[in-house]
């Protein structure tokens, strides 16, 4: 028996489980809405990159989906994530830094970045 869901299941499922194209979406909307709170270059909203940044990292299961997650958020979102301001950008650039070298260099891996 197969069980239909709607859209609005769909997405609470999709979040339960941490999905992460829909936690990309999810969590960049937090960022977003701390950067038009407090400005992008206020603590506040560096504190929340991190969380989202750290949260995405324990969560992901592979360092492609923690890519893809975080290229959405620098280039579609256009987030202003600033390093200096981040705890989370050495355990991040430590664990997909190689990737992203390995990938750019690619056209297959510039492809792997995106979203299916």
């Amino acid at each position: 028996m197969e069980i239909s869901l709607t859209p609005d299941q769909q997405h609470f499922w999709s979040i339960l489980k941490f999905d992460p194209k829909t936690m990309a979406d999810e969590l960049g909307n937090l960022m977003q809405d701390a950067k038009l709170r407090y400005g992008d270059d206020s603590n506040e909203f560096h504190d929340t990159v991190d969380r989202c940044v750290f949260l995405s990292m324990q969560q992901c299961q592979n360092d492609i989906d923690l890519l893809r997650m975080t290229k959405h958020w620098l280039s579609k979102m256009q987030l202003p994530f600033n390093p200096n301001k981040m705890k989370s950008t050495d355990p991040l650039h430590n664990r997909i830094g190689g990737l992203v070298s390995k990938l750019i260099e690619t056209q297959s891996g510039k492809q792997l970045m995106e979203w299916n």
